[in-house]
């Protein structure tokens, strides 16, 4: 598959979260972005938790795109922007974690400070 920014992935899946009241949760955070790289100089935006069972997302995900927005190099910032535009519906197109996101809990790889995590709650 060709996705918005031109790389060609294999096993990206799109997935369609719905909220019944703009006051509920999209039930997930983030992390990374240009400005807070996850590991490795990695700029991409991650999910890092996971609160809604409903939804087919897993700690360590890479969010590719939101709402049709590119996520790849964009800042933590503009990321949480792409996330919230829609506040019924959020389309995102992910590729799947082949291993779980370090936490500060564990003691693999390094994870950039502060861990900037974000709640798509209300707006």
């Amino acid at each position: 598959m060709v996705v918005g920014n031109g790389l060609r992935r294999s096993g990206v899946k799109r997935i369609v979260i719905t909220k019944s009241s703009p006051s509920e949760s999209w039930g997930l955070t983030i992390c990374g972005g240009a400005d807070f790289p996850h590991k490795d100089e990695d700029h991409g935006i991650f999910v890092s938790e996971v609160s809604r069972e409903d939804v087919d997302l897993h700690v360590g995900d890479r969010i590719i795109e939101a709402n049709s927005t590119p996520l790849n190099g964009v800042s933590h910032e503009d990321a949480v922007k792409a996330l919230t535009t829609n506040p019924k519906t959020l389309e995102l197109l992910i590729e799947p974690s082949q291993q779980c996101l370090n936490t500060p809990e564990s003691d693999e790889g390094v994870m950039t400070e502060p861990i900037t995590e974000v709640d798509f709650g209300t707006r």
